[in-house]
């Protein structure tokens, strides 16, 4: 039974003792040869031996190595189950810990769905793919992060720091961001439908080709933020500050406008159908070109205070206004 374990346990060792005592026995015996015997034939097994050696313990040594990587990534994910759903400060420790080894054996697609990790630090992290499903992200340091397709469904990252992190691709439905630094970061094409990103600091992000369809993005901070083609259809940006920013051909159908700030923005073929944009607006988007000013015109009611839109927000906004 020992035998057994160390040929299991160390099998590079096993093989390399076995042709060291193979060699000594054929010196033994062919020794024992008389007159017949030569060294010459001796040395000529002996090159042949330890060439099949080395090439044998070369390829052996590879598959010992890979063997031992699959044991490791298999023992780290099953750690990260483990404390999946423990909301100790232990159980964040740990399943950083794990992440950051996981990293050095470059994997990094990692379940991480329904795990705490409030005031976690990943910064630098690659998670390119990860599953971060329902999880509590509050307060945690993605900076510079590695975050390529990973998908943060209905994920908590209040107030997390995202700052240069790359999320291209990137799924954020229904996340909570608010208040959450993502200057400067990249979410080209990224889904964050329904995301409520209040106070989020997006300050020279890159959201081209995103899709922020009913996102709510009261106060957020755009300037300088890249909304090349982006979908902002029906989001909600009230008092959000849109200055200097490009919204070149962006999709703006029935988002909420009111009391932005968009000095210096690019707003180019956008597509304002039905958008909310408080008074003052109509001359800024004739000199903009913008399409679809009469169609947004006839939304609005003109009163004592200014143009007021029609319908069930008109009162919302008299209300602000008389405040």
């Amino acid at each position: 039974m020992k035998i057994y374990n160390f040929i299991i346990a160390k099998p590079a060792r096993f093989f390399f003792l076995a042709a060291i005592l193979w060699g000594g026995l054929m010196c033994e015996f062919n020794s024992k040869d008389g007159a017949n015997f030569q060294w010459h034939d001796i040395l000529v097994e002996a090159n042949g031996m330890f060439f099949d050696l080395l090439v044998f313990g070369v390829l052996l040594s590879i598959y010992e190595a890979l063997r031992e990587k699959k044991e490791n990534i298999e023992r780290l994910h099953e750690e990260i189950d483990d404390y999946r759903g423990w909301d100790e400060k232990e159980a964040m420790y740990r399943i950083v810990g794990a992440v950051r080894r996981l990293n050095k054996l470059g994997v990094s697609e990692i379940k991480l769905l329904s795990c705490h990790l409030q005031k976690a630090n990943f910064q630098k992290a690659n998670l390119e793919k990860s599953n971060f499903g329902g999880t509590n992200l509050e307060e945690v340091n993605f900076l510079g992060a590695k975050l390529m397709y990973a998908s943060f469904y209905s994920a908590d990252i209040q107030r997390a720091v995202l700052v240069n992190a790359n999320l291209q691709w990137a799924s954020l439905g229904f996340a909570k961001l608010q208040e959450s630094n993502i200057q400067g970061a990249n979410l080209k094409g990224a889904y964050l439908g329904d995301a409520n990103l209040q106070q989020v600091n997006l300050n020279g992000a890159n959201l081209e080709g995103a899709d922020l369809k009913q996102a709510k993005m009261q106060k957020a901070n755009l300037q300088n933020a890249n909304l090349n083609r982006a979908s902002l259809h029906g989001a909600y940006l009230t008092e959000a500050t849109l200055s200097g920013a490009n919204l070149q051909d962006a999709i703006l159908v029935g988002a909420d406008f009111i009391d932005c700030k968009f000095d210096g923005a690019i707003l180019e073929g956008a597509d304002l159908r039905g958008a909310y944009v408080g008074e003052g607006w109509f001359e800024k988007l004739e000199a903009w070109k913008v399409s679809a000013v009469k169609e947004i015109k006839e939304k609005y009611i003109i009163a004592k205070d200014g143009y007021l839109p029609k319908g069930g927000n008109a009162e919302a906004v008299c209300k602000r206004m008389d405040g």
